[in-house]
């Protein structure tokens, strides 16, 4: 008997990877930017950062 073609899992054809790849670097070229992240540094992050460069001016 023979076996039947299966098409592989998790590949989606008809996507052109490199044309994607070609607009993002000529996008990130040209400075668009799609979204920004900045994240809201919480109470606990910002004591660390402070004691951090607070403890490596005492060390100089």
């Amino acid at each position: 008997m023979r076996k039947a073609k299966q098409k592989p899992v998790g590949r989606q054809p008809k996507i052109d990877i490199g044309a994607e790849l070609l607009a993002s670097v000529r996008e990130m070229k040209a400075g668009i930017r799609a979204r920004v992240h900045c994240p809201e540094i919480s109470a606990v992050a910002h004591a660390r950062l402070a004691l951090a460069t607070a403890s490596s001016a005492q060390r100089r």
